[in-house]
């Protein structure tokens, strides 16, 4: 998909269906091994969206904010038939991201708002710009 001069990949490294406790620790080991800066990511948001399969749920959520901060990535990495999981997940992840690496987690709160949605799957994602 284009977006502006530059081309945004999306995809997908699905978990899905873990008991809490290991989704939030899967995700924060995931995403930190993913935007290491080491891999060039300098700079990056962790969100949720739904959708009927993953790519279109974070496709969906992919708005000017992200075209702005040339966002080049974005990665579905866990999915939830349970919007309260992933509301959780979402705000526990931002906390702790927005902590550890204040600098390059673009993320400006807990977590995103929006209206209740009554799609199949919710889920996680991270969306990143590498230079």
């Amino acid at each position: 998909m284009a977006s502006g001069t530059f081309e945004v990949q999306f995809g997908e490294f699905l978990a899905e269906e873990l008991p809490y406790a290991e989704a939030l620790a899967h995700l924060r080991r995931s995403i930190a091994a993913i935007v290491r800066e080491d891999r060039g990511v300098t700079a990056y948001y962790i969100g949720k969206g739904s959708g009927t399969n993953p790519v279109q749920a974070i496709e969906k959520r992919y708005d000017l904010k992200k075209r702005m901060a040339e966002f080049t990535e974005d990665w579905a990495l866990y999915a939830s038939p349970c919007a309260r999981t992933i509301k959780g997940l979402e705000a526990e992840l931002n906390d702790y991201f927005m902590k550890r690496d204040p600098k390059r987690c673009t993320n400006a709160g807990r977590g995103s708002a929006g209206a209740p949605s009554a799609q199949p799957k919710h889920y996680i994602y991270l969306a990143l710009r590498r230079h």
